[in-house]
């Protein structure tokens, strides 16, 4: 074991900025978001108090649904029906209709104080329905400002197998493998070839269980060999000895085990 070691190079880690913001329609269209400026999310787990004997003993969390809200100072010309703007005829559009569900996409950029060390992470919000907020529009004068839109948004959460039911997945650039993560954003942002595509969530959650991020090789010998793309994952103790970070497993008998990761 060894001591707690407070601010080492390389482990003061900062979040920000938005970027790559997509609007991806029910319909299978997706369009960019040009002029998004944040996605903030509320918290709404709640807690109870648990007694026994007049004494508290544990807390109860109730866990709430994703909601949050969405500002930008434009948004693409879809978001319109999004929010409840129906086209009439070309050009002409009826307000306060029915709001219909989108998904979203957004980069959220991750650093370390090691320059060299940054990354990404992408978000995906499923089944969200926006409520816009009061819109103000004034005069042109010397001291103009853009005006900024919101939108309140909820979302309707769906079953992933061995989780409560979400709405919402973050991948880390710095934790998944290089060629799941080209081929998520191949798959939400296109090709010159193919156009996006927002996945289901079971479509989602089968594209993650297809990439490992170890991988065990019986050679038929009772040796066997692990190998990964990710640098701090094995680490080597000495010529002969090694540690497997972040992986657990679970003794099936006495000669078998099931390895499990997680990271």
């Amino acid at each position: 074991m060894t001591r707690i070691v407070w601010d080492r190079v390389g482990d003061r880690v900062y979040e920000g900025g938005i970027s790559k913001g997509v609007l991806h329609l029910t319909n299978g269209e997706s369009v960019p978001w040009n002029g998004l400026k944040s996605v903030s999310q509320k918290v709404n787990n709640t807690t109870k108090p648990i007694y026994f004997d007049g004494v508290r003993v544990n807390n109860y969390v109730d866990l709430g649904d994703f909601s949050g809200t969405i500002t930008a100072i434009t948004y693409p010309e879809e978001m319109s029906a999004v929010e409840g703007l129906a086209s009439f005829s070309r050009g002409s559009y009826v307000g306060n209709q029915q709001p219909e569900l989108f998904n979203l996409s957004y980069v959220t950029n991750v650093g370390t104080d090691l320059t060299a060390d940054k990354g990404y992470k992408i978000h995906l919000l499923y089944n969200l329905t926006a409520i816009p907020s009061d819109k103000s529009y004034a005069s042109f004068d010397s001291s103009f400002k853009t005006t900024d839109f919101t939108w309140e948004v909820h979302a309707v959460p769906e079953e992933v197998a061995g989780f409560r039911p979400t709405a919402e997945f973050v991948f880390d650039s710095r934790k998944v493998t290089a060629e799941f993560l080209g081929i998520l954003e191949d798959l939400i942002y296109g090709t010159d070839l193919k156009r996006p595509n927002f996945p289901t969530v079971n479509e989602l959650t089968d594209l993650i269980l297809q990439y490992f991020i170890l991988e065990i090789i019986d050679n038929g010998n009772g040796t066997w060999t692990a190998t990964t793309s990710f640098d701090d994952l094995i680490i080597m103790e000495s010529l002969t000895e090694f540690t497997i970070q972040d992986i657990e497993a679970t003794y099936l008998s006495d000669t078998l085990y099931e390895v499990s990761s997680n990271r």
